[in-house]
């Protein structure tokens, strides 16, 4: 290789060294997303609060009879509205019991779970600001997931 050679290839090189130590900070100024990782503890404390709203969640959709009554009551309605004879008096007074029926299974599912959807709505709101959008090290998650313990310590 001539000298003429080199001196091209040291420049070239130079140059493309020079724009990694521009570009890398020009990339990183504008990357808005950048998501702190959360420690150990804040791992923990993250993962066991999940499980516990998973576990609150679970319980508030738990079936019951009332449940499914309200879900059998509301398959028939949606499925009568349509074809009511609003003419028929007969079949416009049916059709409002099955109705005014399913509004007393509303309310008292509602009445039901209304606390535990309140508390549910703490606790997401808790996670979502702390944990939602943090980066958890595999090392801790697994850490805590193998820990049956892990979440007692509470």
């Amino acid at each position: 290789m001539g000298a003429l050679a080199h001196v091209v290839t040291a420049v070239s090189i130079a140059v493309a060294i020079a724009g990694l130590t521009v570009a890398a900070p020009m990339a990183a100024a504008q990357d808005t997303n950048i998501r702190r990782i959360l420690s150990p503890e804040e791992t923990r404390q993250c993962i066991c609060e999940q499980a516990e709203i998973e576990q609150l969640q679970a319980k508030v959709a738990e079936t019951d009879p009332i449940q499914q009554e309200f879900d059998r009551l509301d398959k028939i309605i949606e499925n009568a509205r349509p074809n009511i004879d609003t003419s028929d008096p007969a079949e416009v007074d049916s059709f409002r019991r099955l109705y005014n029926r399913r509004e007393e299974l509303r309310l008292q599912l509602q009445a039901r779970r209304g606390p535990y959807n309140a508390q549910l709505g703490g606790m997401v709101n808790s996670y979502n600001a702390r944990c939602a959008n943090a980066r958890m090290l595999k090392i801790n998650v697994d850490a805590v997931t193998a820990n049956p313990n892990a979440c007692a310590a509470q």
